[in-house]
């Protein structure tokens, strides 16, 4: 396990932290599931704490572009 890496299979909370400046390191499409990778940063955990308790608010179109490019690298990369 990576502690510098944070994985999801949620699509939802990968567009998040893609929308929020995360780069995506890789898709892995080896499980079930495929899962995304990112780099664990200094404001990951604040991020995905605010994802979870609804408390983000995000620019529609901008959250749009970014699960448009998440879904591109997931079925065509």
């Amino acid at each position: 396990m990576n502690f510098n890496e944070y994985r999801t299979s949620d699509l939802s909370e990968a567009v998040v932290l893609k929308y929020y400046g995360h780069k995506v390191e890789c898709v892995d499409k080896s499980e079930r599931r495929a899962q995304f990778c990112f780099e664990r940063q200094k404001g990951t955990d604040e991020i995905l704490k605010g994802y979870r308790e609804r408390a983000l608010l995000v620019e529609p179109y901008g959250y749009s572009l970014c699960q448009r490019e998440l879904k591109d690298r997931l079925y065509n990369g």
